[in-house]
């Protein structure tokens, strides 16, 4: 059932049921609105596929950066773990190195 035929119905005999100007000049308002809308929402769509195409390539290259962002930071703490063991050898072993040469000579 046509919902218009329907409000017309219920509200017979019960005030006015014939829109004012100034009811009709608002609707055409906002129908010009909403077509805006549906036309402005329709030119985005339009440019959807390329939009989303470069923002999966933007994201896979953040994606691959982020990637080797980490394995340099695994690199980095790498060194550094080498570094702290070859720091704690070189004060053990050649203070005892140093010695024993020394004893020799």
């Amino acid at each position: 059932m046509n919902i218009g035929k329907l409000l017309h119905t219920i509200t017979r005999g019960r005030g006015k049921t014939q829109p004012t100007a100034r009811e009709l000049a608002l609707l055409a308002a906002e129908n010009r609105m909403l077509r805006n809308a549906v036309a402005e929402a329709n030119a985005a769509l339009a440019d959807a596929p390329l939009w989303h195409m470069q923002h999966r390539v933007a994201r896979n290259i953040l994606a691959d950066a982020a990637d080797e962002v980490v394995q340099f930071e695994e690199a980095v703490a790498q060194q550094r773990r080498l570094a702290v063991r070859a720091a704690r050898v070189s004060k053990t072993a050649v203070p005892a190195f140093n010695r024993t040469v020394g004893a020799d000579c």
